[in-house]
């Protein structure tokens, strides 16, 4: 019963329109990479822990959340900490998907209106 979904596995694989898509996703990865490049080890601020292959892709660092744990909205305690962080390490990019824009606005505002990255899943 495996083998016969290995074996679709690897026909769907070869359909000329997965192999185009993919040939697309490589191109444009190495334009992505190329243009992210310079920001390599920034550090940047998340709203939830959605980011990590984001961050391992580009090479950057998330130094904290705004979520204290998954889940949980922050806290006025935990923005005034990310906050702080968003100051000392003089960090210009929180990223969040789009669900999480009214806190994300605010955090910017508190923050000397640093950059936030509204990012929709694919």
């Amino acid at each position: 019963m495996a083998w016969k979904g290995l074996i679709r596995l690897i026909k769907l694989s070869m359909r000329p329109t997965l192999v185009a898509f993919n040939n697309q996703i490589d191109a444009k990865l190495k334009g992505w990479q190329v243009k992210m490049a310079p920001y390599k080890g920034a550090k940047i601020i998340a709203y939830h822990n959605e980011w990590v292959y984001f961050e391992t892709r580009f090479g950057l660092q998330i130094v904290d959340f705004m979520e204290p744990k998954p889940g949980i909205p922050p806290s006025p305690s935990q923005l005034v900490k990310v906050i702080k962080e968003i100051k000392a390490d003089n960090i210009k990019v929180i990223v969040s998907s789009p669900y999480f824009t009214h806190i994300i606005i605010r955090c910017r505002i508190e923050a000397n209106r640093r950059k936030g990255i509204d990012v929709g899943h694919f």
